[in-house]
């Protein structure tokens, strides 16, 4: 996206100056360089199609964030759950006064998460 500058910029890559029209990679940038008043697009039009790419953008983004929180938090709900499985399992053992092998006990944890689905 082409922008223009309204104050100088300067970098390893050398300096542009107020005026200069500079290119910027996504719309999500070009847009914060807009609100905080570094750059601006050439007009109105693309100023408004610049803002809604980014918006769109930042939907997306937002979007991802929140599937892959949702899916860390059922892996974490999922560990949880087996945790307790194990729990009722060595709970019940012990009640019992029996000493489970760790395939029996195994198999048992097994069972519990099968008839739970």
């Amino acid at each position: 996206m082409k922008l223009l500058l309204k104050q100088t910029l300067s970098g390893p890559a050398g300096a542009k100056h107020a005026g200069d029209e500079i290119d910027v990679d996504d719309a999500v940038t070009a847009a914060a360089m807009i609100e905080k008043g570094i750059a601006e697009a050439k007009t109105k039009k693309e100023h408004e199609a610049l803002m809604k790419k980014a918006a769109e953008a930042k939907a997306e983004a937002a979007e991802r964030e929140a599937r892959v929180k949702a899916e860390r938090e059922a892996e974490r709900l999922k560990a949880k759950l087996s945790e307790l499985y194990a729990e009722v399992v060595d709970t019940e053992a012990a009640l019992s006064g029996v000493v489970l092998s760790d395939a029996d006990r195994k198999k048992m944890i097994d069972a519990l998460e099968k008839r739970e689905r």
